[in-house]
């Protein structure tokens, strides 16, 4: 990859944004402050097991890893938490009908977007199955399971468009009332920026999490 430009690795990456931080301020955990709180945590601990997370993904040409990413964490844990009710969540819908107005991590669709902005989509209004909206990697028109077309879908994205602090950290709940609540999801949490112990306790207690990298200089 050395003889790519920046333009030619850039479209190589579905995350167009950077880490938020504030100023040149990172979170780092001490040893000393890893080995208090780690006392709790097994020695070793492994969520591979999943049969969801068998699966390879191909995001394909698509800027929708954040996509990728937001499906894979909700086939695994309605593997953990729902069993036998387990189902699967639809890339393809996230990718053509998550707005992004404010182009966060990107400018929507196979341009970047954030996991963020798809839970809040996911919660307000739920997610077809991978089976009834297959992933094709491209920014297709929106269309929600019972033939609403994109004109029809226009409306219902006002709610979405409110940022309401969703990139803070944070336990996000989700209203009894939306579809994402039928779909069995009560919350979603944004994990504190590079604390690595939030980021343990999190996969151990929870289960598998969405990660946001700022990967512009991974590719030498």
């Amino acid at each position: 990859m050395s003889d790519r430009n920046k333009t030619e690795l850039a479209g190589l990456r579905g995350w167009r944004g950077g880490a938020p931080r504030k100023g040149n301020d990172a979170i780092h955990i001490s040893k000393s402050s890893f080995l208090e709180n780690s006392a709790s945590y097994p020695d070793s601990f492994s969520w591979s097991g999943l049969q969801s997370l068998a699966q390879v993904r191909n995001q394909r040409a698509c800027g929708s890893c954040w996509a990728e990413a937001t499906s894979t964490v909700l086939n695994a844990h309605s593997e953990i938490h729902q069993g036998r009710k387990k189902r699967t969540f639809s890339e393809q819908e996230l990718v053509s009908c998550v707005k992004n107005p404010h182009e966060c991590g990107g400018q929507g669709g196979c341009r970047g977007a954030t996991v963020e902005l798809a839970l809040k989509y996911v919660a307000n209004h739920g997610l077809a199955t991978e089976e009834e909206r297959p992933y094709e990697g491209v920014d297709a028109g929106c269309s929600k399971t019972g033939g609403q077309s994109m004109l029809s879908m226009q409306g219902v994205h006002d709610e979405d468009e409110n940022m309401d602090d969703m990139s803070q950290p944070g336990i996000h709940q989700v209203h009894p009332s939306k579809p994402g609540a039928v779909l069995g999801i009560k919350a979603w949490e944004r994990l504190p920026v590079n604390d690595y112990d939030a980021l343990i306790g999190a996969l151990i207690k929870q289960g598998p999490v969405a990660v946001s990298a700022a990967a512009a200089g991974w590719s030498n």
